[in-house]
């Protein structure tokens, strides 16, 4: 009885070596999930200067009371702390530990944008536990 008996080849990676683009891929995922939290951060923290020039606030008082209704509009339901408030505003004066801060926006507008010398006003915001709790303009 004669049985022909074929070979087959079955190729396999494993012949080959080591798959040098699969492990690159994998690094590279590995990477860009270990260093996340740093782009995210460093992300949020571009995305508010972006929008809120604090050189500006610090170094021309006139240009405040413009600016005010965008920095309100990105402190609300944020949590920044004194801190991160004193970097970016500079300081409003008094003595630490900071409960209420306030931040001169120079003498209020009239509806024809002339300003008024009877009325000044302020930034006030207000913290609870080193945390940001309320934030309000005040003229008078």
């Amino acid at each position: 009885m004669s049985d022909k008996n074929k070979i087959v080849s079955i190729k396999s990676n494993s012949a080959k070596g080591v798959n040098w683009s699969e492990i690159s891929i994998t690094i590279a995922v590995f990477l860009a999930l270990l260093t996340l939290p740093c782009w995210i951060s460093l992300f949020r923290h571009y995305a508010f200067d972006r929008d809120f020039d604090s050189t500006i606030w610090r170094t021309e008082p006139n240009k405040r009371y413009t600016m005010v209704h965008d920095l309100t509009d990105q402190l609300e339901n944020s949590q920044y702390s004194s801190e991160r408030l004193l970097e970016m505003l500079g300081d409003p004066g008094g003595s630490p530990p900071y409960q209420q801060m306030s931040w001169s926006l120079g003498e209020c507008t009239v509806d024809s944008g002339i300003p008024s010398s009877y009325c000044y006003c302020w930034l006030e915001i207000k913290l609870v536990n080193n945390r940001l709790d309320e934030v309000r303009t005040h003229c008078s």
